[in-house]
């Protein structure tokens, strides 16, 4: 009886174990591509820049709130829920600058996105997440469809877990980091004369 329940129990116990070279199972993964503010974070491709100003919070909070009005395609969230400390939306449908791009096939689609915006006394960081891209498909009754591609699809590789390293992914990660950077940047925009 004993030699039957060690039998059962011993294969048990023995690959129940982790060994020293699995991976802690909350380990992020983490990729970027050198000179953007692109990365890849848990298989997610993000935007994450850090832009410095001379406002205090409150001032530095109405002056994003405008600029962001005024970029086409953002939607804030409700602004009854409005912080101070953070302001978050959608931007949709933004189309990327072809004349001051040589832009790839991508990049001609427009682009949606979550944003958030944190705040702090003479700084501000833009998070841009669920980077997606309209594209327009037709259906077998000539209906013309969008639908949104994500941008992990185009540039990982191993399941999500590694930025492509090709030029031509490089390349597209270049723009879309120099486009999102120039977008949300409060003394590029026209109401840098207002510092």
């Amino acid at each position: 009886m004993r030699t039957l329940l060690l039998m059962l129990f011993l294969p048990i116990y023995g690959f129940g174990q982790a060994s020293q070279n699995d991976p802690p199972s909350r380990q992020v993964i983490q990729d970027s591509i050198p000179g953007t503010s692109i990365i890849l974070k848990d298989g997610n491709i993000l935007f994450k820049k850090a832009y410095a100003s001379n406002l205090e919070k409150e001032a530095l909070s109405d002056q994003l709130y405008t600029l962001l009005s005024l970029i086409k395609g953002f939607k804030p969230n409700d602004e009854r829920y409005r912080a101070v400390d953070q302001i978050t939306g959608r931007l949709s449908r933004h189309n990327i600058n072809m004349n001051k791009y040589a832009t790839s096939d991508i990049l001609n689609k427009p682009i949606n996105a979550m944003v958030l915006v944190q705040l702090k006394d003479l700084k501000y960081q833009v998070i841009v997440s669920e980077i997606s891209f309209g594209e327009t498909y037709t259906d077998s009754l000539k209906h013309e469809l969008t639908r949104d591609v994500m941008l992990e699809s185009y540039i990982t590789e191993k399941k999500g877990s590694k930025l492509r390293s090709r030029k031509v992914y490089v390349k597209l990660a270049q723009i879309l980091n120099q486009e999102l950077t120039d977008l949300f940047d409060l003394q590029k925009s026209n109401l840098a004369a207002e510092f």
